[in-house]
């Protein structure tokens, strides 16, 4: 555990700090979360992970990315486009 953590640091260190923090819990056969996978956010530099599992429920991951210096979001518009919730199957109301 101790070197994992080291070698973090040292992707750290060598890359600069990681941009998006992603704190998720779900289906891990979810189909829409190849999205990650495929550049939503930026081309990879570097990802460090770590995934919980619990007695109970499903497994949480942790992830850190790093993306490239010219896929880093600088404005809130940035942030606004990268970031979005939606409840699946919600049905307009009137």
């Amino acid at each position: 555990m101790y070197q994992r953590f080291q070698d973090a640091r040292a992707i750290v260190r060598e890359l600069g700090a990681p941009n998006p923090f992603i704190t998720m819990t779900c289906n891990p056969k979810w189909v829409e979360r190849k999205d990650l996978d495929e550049g939503v956010l930026g081309i990879q530099a570097a990802i460090i992970h770590v995934v919980e599992y619990q007695k109970r429920g499903l497994p949480r991951a942790h992830i850190l990315l790093i993306v490239r210096p010219e896929d880093k979001p600088l404005t809130a518009q940035d942030v606004d486009r990268l970031v979005s919730a939606a409840i699946p199957g919600e049905t307009a109301r009137s």
